[in-house]
């Protein structure tokens, strides 16, 4: 399973950036919505190229905007709304089942930023691949694929929700199961109609295992012959006073039918 954060976990609102660079700089806030875009140095930042103050530099010549540092990162920050408590309300019952992942298009500063405000919900993810830490982003086909290498796993056994119809896109054409969601209520539809997935990629609650697979019991344990020769009919010879088990006729047909069955093929 494997999830955006933005949108998807954690709400987020990009006019509340625009608004504290407004008032922090005194400039109107429609300066921020006309102009920013996310140019080449925004997709830099993303990838790790980039550092904050090279990109809040770059921001400063390109939009004429000046202010400290400091309130080009608390207005960076103000991002953030509120996390989406239904969404990881949800993450115990999926881990019972898949490998919880996320895969965000992010900055060090916002992920510091999340990391520290929402530590009990990132805290429950058993892998984060940010961005500008796995040095791709999304909607790049490759870097699905990439993150799935990290994953140790075939794209197609993922499962993918991100809020961008861009990224479902890119996701789809490396292969993996994704879903456009552009809300927590779409969200939840979508994480409560999950399947459980083949046996392999099972996730068993702690203290109860896995079933063998059909390849792992075909080889016989080494047995007491006292223990089972009456259930199975064994027949028990003596050697220098050691009981060794001699499959009888039954065993021998029960053996061959074994045999003969398809081994499991993941």
């Amino acid at each position: 399973m494997l999830l955006d954060l933005g949108g998807v976990v954690l709400g987020i609102d990009f006019h509340r950036v625009f608004q504290h660079w407004a008032s922090a700089s005194g400039v109107e806030a429609s300066l921020f919505y006309e102009h920013w875009t996310l140019d080449q140095a925004y997709k830099d930042q993303e990838i790790g190229q980039l550092n904050f103050a090279q990109y809040t530099a770059h921001l400063s010549d390109t939009l004429g905007v000046s202010m400290p540092l400091k309130q080009w990162r608390d207005g960076w920050n103000a991002l953030w709304t509120h996390p989406y408590e239904g969404v990881a309300a949800k993450f115990t019952e999926i881990k019972q089942h898949f490998t919880l992942c996320a895969f965000s298009n992010t900055n060090a500063v916002h992920a510091e930023s999340f990391m520290q405000r929402y530590p009990h919900i990132m805290s429950q993810f058993d892998q984060l691949f940010l961005s500008h830490e796995v040095g791709c982003r999304k909607p790049d086909a490759e870097a699905f694929r990439h993150v799935c290498d990290l994953m140790h796993t075939e794209p197609q056994r993922v499962t993918f929700l991100d809020d961008s119809q861009e990224n479902v896109a890119g996701a789809r054409a490396a292969r993996l199961t994704a879903h456009h969601t552009r809300s927590e209520a779409e969200v939840l539809s979508v994480l409560n109609r999950l399947q459980p997935p083949p046996i392999r990629g099972w996730r068993y609650p702690e203290g109860q295992s896995a079933p063998r697979l059909l390849h792992e019991t075909s080889r016989r344990p080494r047995f007491q012959a006292r223990n089972v020769n009456r259930n199975l009919g064994v027949r028990v010879s003596r050697t220098n006073d050691r009981q060794t088990p001699r499959p009888n006729g039954r065993m021998r047909r029960q053996q061959a039918s074994r045999s003969a069955f398809p081994v499991a093929p993941w």
